[in-house]
């Protein structure tokens, strides 16, 4: 969504994406980001302004560091920093009210002048992004456009903006919706799916009840799905009660089937009933991406219909989205490229190639791929393996019994953290050599030593700990 939100809070969420993955000087956020040092501070003192107890800090070296508590993750963050948006509060407005200018000016508190160019600034970026969505600036504010984008687009940016707990009525919706699964049968569909749809059904409670119809040719072609949900929604007279008072939603076979939508429509699909030949491309897939990356991972049935699902489903609910897959994914393109050689190639041969064109899946399928493989996780984030470690110190014993109590306080898994307590001037290097890591005040001979030396100050220094961490992922 690069070019929808303000300018500075959308350089806030690139802020700490970068942050999110490492401490970085000023220097590089400065090239990251394409703009002055100064604009930098400036967006870190509002976003501790605004995020806190989140906070972003800047030691005497001029690095940076993003400061989470423990309270709160990135989700949090995020929600924060587009919760700040004027853009998104006037949007939220449009969609679910249809204002005049005058209320939507008074609501927030703007003026008339202001909120036009908002929306001018917005309909610009969808004629950008060439989205068949517009606000139309007339009586009364409205979007229109392809009506099954404009639900997939708000409902995603319903989900990025509430979390499950704040969207109103999430609770009944979730609950309804999994009456009807149990209905249709449906007992294995995970729960991120059914908080995707509840979304979705939300916006979509609120367009039908705008009167903004998807075309019938549109819609998913289950007379016998949606007599069923009719049913089981029309035997709870709260839901269909509340939906009609705060959404004016009629429950009807109409309204119903509108809301079916094709992807919805997937949820209730039986296994049996995937087309054979998308099965085949998704197997093609896996078996030479995993190939390619020299994994030995089985592609079973269940496999092929998991990311068969991933593909199907997702891909209608990625419009918009701050995706976490950015992370990783710029990881893995720095400093993992086979990996990412190795996907690319596979969507090409699998005749998979449509999912490129949609950027958010790309990055997010890769990142599918990754967690659901250990080996493969291994290969991006390596497995921390036990070493062992030698304290070799020419000073009083005590320094080395401080950097030992302060490692196993960090890392109490380590078993072997020796003291050396043979004469420091006459050493014995095949003793030595027997130790993965020696940490050291004392000058060596490098040309006897086979282990890894760490030199160490009289006190541990965020050097120290850095280049400790740096030796524990080492292979």
């Amino acid at each position: 969504m690069n070019g929808f939100l303000e300018k500075q809070l959308e350089r806030q969420i690139a802020l700490v994406s970068l942050l999110s993955m490492d401490v970085s000087d000023i220097n590089d956020l400065v090239q990251e980001l394409k703009v002055t040092d100064k604009t930098i501070m400036t967006d870190i003192d509002n976003f501790n302004t605004t995020c806190f107890p989140a906070y972003i800090e800047m030691n005497q070296y001029k690095e940076i560091t993003l400061k989470i508590p423990g309270n709160l993750n990135l989700d949090d963050i995020f929600v924060q920093i587009l919760n700040n948006s004027i853009y998104i509060e006037i949007l939220k407005h449009i969609f679910i009210s249809e204002p005049s200018l005058a209320d939507i000016s008074a609501k927030l508190f703007l003026s008339k002048t202001s909120v036009r160019r908002i929306i001018t600034k917005i309909n610009a970026y969808f004629s950008k992004e060439r989205a068949d969505i517009q606000i139309l600036l007339e009586e009364k504010l409205e979007i229109v456009g392809d009506e099954l984008y404009i639900r997939k687009l708000f409902s995603g940016m319903f989900k990025e903006i509430y979390r499950e707990k704040d969207l109103p009525y999430f609770e009944n919706i979730y609950k309804m919706v999994k009456r009807c699964l149990k209905t249709q049968e449906k007992k294995n569909v995970s729960s991120s799916k059914i908080i995707y749809t509840v979304y979705y059904i939300y916006t979509s409670i609120i367009r039908i009840g705008n009167r903004h119809y998807i075309p019938e040719e549109e819609l998913a072609d289950r007379p016998e799905i949606v007599h069923s949900i009719l049913n089981t929604i029309q035997n709870d007279t709260v839901f269909c009660t509340l939906m009609n008072q705060n959404y004016k939603f009629v429950i009807n076979q109409k309204n119903v089937a509108n809301i079916l939508s094709p992807h919805l429509s997937l949820l209730f699909t039986n296994q049996e009933e995937k087309d054979e030949y998308a099965l085949k491309k998704i197997e093609l897939f896996l078996k030479h991406f995993y190939f390619l990356t020299k994994i030995d991972e089985a592609v079973d049935k269940e496999k092929i219909l998991h990311f068969a699902d991933f593909i199907s489903f997702y891909k209608e609910l990625t419009v918009f989205k701050v995706s976490y897959a950015d992370i990783f994914y710029n990881k893995i393109v720095k400093s993992k490229s086979k990996i990412w050689e190795a996907y690319q190639s596979a969507l090409i041969i699998s005749n998979l190639s449509y999912v490129k064109k949609n950027e958010l899946l790309h990055k997010e399928l890769l990142l599918e791929l990754i967690v659901s493989s250990s080996e493969l996780l291994h290969l991006v984030e390596p497995k921390l393996e036990e070493k062992s470690i030698l304290l070799l110190s020419s000073q009083e014993v005590g320094l080395s019994i401080l950097y030992k109590n302060l490692i196993l306080n960090k890392y109490p898994f380590f078993k072997t953290i020796d003291i050396y307590e043979k004469d420091v001037f006459t050493l014995d290097y095949s003793f030595i050599n027997k130790y993965d890591l020696i940490l050291t005040d004392v000058n060596l001979n490098f040309s006897r030593l086979s282990s890894t030396i760490l030199k160490i100050s009289k006190v541990p220094t965020q050097a120290f700990w850095t280049n400790f961490e740096t030796f524990l992922y080492s292979s």
